[in-house]
């Protein structure tokens, strides 16, 4: 799913200083609700929010945006916070 939304946006970035927190059972809520909500739905991030009394529309997106950054950033190999290519093991004998 996540790679589907990598190929129509493979340059998504997300800036923010600091991110509000989320508990474990607000990701978990989050994470069954991206599975049961059709990423083509207009009113997706609406009902996300609805399921999580906490969060507005606009914070489940930025989650979601900023959760995909992130692993985008793990996919392309580099630290998060510091742009630097991860280093990989030589093949040498």
């Amino acid at each position: 799913y996540l790679m589907s939304l990598q190929s129509r946006n493979p340059d998504i970035a997300v800036t923010a200083t600091t991110w509000p927190q989320w508990t474990q059972q607000e990701n978990e809520i989050f994470e069954a609700a991206l599975a049961n909500f059709d990423d083509g739905d207009p009113q997706r991030w609406h009902k996300i929010a609805e399921l999580l009394p906490n969060k507005s529309p606009t914070d489940v997106q930025r989650w979601y945006e900023r959760l995909l950054a992130d692993i985008l950033e793990i996919e392309r190999g580099s630290r998060r916070g510091t742009n630097q290519a991860v280093p990989t093991p030589s093949n040498s004998s």
